[in-house]
């Protein structure tokens, strides 16, 4: 009688797990949502630094140039996005993104870690271009680290509220 019971509990716990696991994972989509599209405090367009961004080609032209106020936040303007770039020009081209030239004597662009081209968070990068796919990079950062923390929490133990909010609070 006490095998049956304690075999049962499980089954029901894991039946009741996937339900709670979606509307929370739903939850966590709707609030990196409504920052992404309702502003919230964000910039409206392309979600980089703006004074680094006013000084730097393409964007050069088109921004009134900003006293440089953050140069940490600079890798996305000089590194990330001149890459990804690069990368769906030579897709765009039928090539394969295998070498930068345009670096030193030329480095690798495909097995590069820091262009990172096999991640599929920058898959939208490459698809729509920077203008369009680098929020939407973002988006999928964040909802992978809101997930990550979510299910590493409750795995731990803590409770579903707690864990959204320590998830929501890491990403």
């Amino acid at each position: 009688m006490s095998l049956a019971g304690s075999t049962e509990a499980p089954s029901i716990a894991r039946s009741t797990r996937a339900p709670r696991r979606a509307a929370a994972a739903g939850l966590l989509l709707a609030g990196a949502a409504a920052i992404f599209w309702f502003g919230l405090g964000m910039p409206r367009g392309l979600l980089m630094s703006e004074d680094i961004r006013s000084r730097v080609w393409p964007w050069a032209g088109v921004c009134a140039p900003r006293e440089i106020v953050a140069p940490a936040l600079s890798d996305p303007v000089w590194q990330f996005i001149p890459w990804l770039e690069l990368a769906r020009t030579e897709l765009g081209s039928g090539r394969l993104p295998l070498w930068n030239p345009h670096q030193e004597g030329g480095v690798p662009l495909l097995g590069n870690g820091q262009s990172a081209l096999g991640s599929p968070l920058n898959w939208p990068v490459l698809l729509w271009g920077a203008a369009r796919g680098w929020n939407l990079s973002l988006l999928l950062r964040l909802l992978l680290a809101a997930t990550g923390a979510y299910l590493g929490l409750r795995d731990l133990g803590r409770s579903g509220a707690g864990a959204i909010l320590g998830a929501a609070a890491f990403a």
